[in-house]
């Protein structure tokens, strides 16, 4: 059939869990950039959705709630 298997590799990524932080002072489309960049700085892989209405982020990646706490108030945002 010509399929090439390779024993012990995975194309497959893992599933990260998908962490949530509800996040005051994001008001704009510049917020949301600047807390966007600030996580994948740490983390270019890391995917990050920002939901300014309901002031939330959601970030999915290897980074821990402690870095990416971190990330955003460097960016002058409260996590709560």
């Amino acid at each position: 059939c010509g399929k090439v298997e390779h024993a012990g590799v995975s194309n497959e990524r893992k599933e990260q869990p998908m962490k949530t932080f509800n996040v005051k002072g994001m008001t704009c489309e510049h917020c949301r950039r600047a807390v966007i960049q600030a996580i994948q700085s740490r983390d270019s892989d890391a995917k990050v959705d920002v939901d300014l209405e309901a002031g939330v982020v959601q970030v999915e990646g290897g980074l821990d709630e402690a870095s990416i706490r971190e990330a955003i108030e460097e960016e002058g945002y409260q996590v709560q």
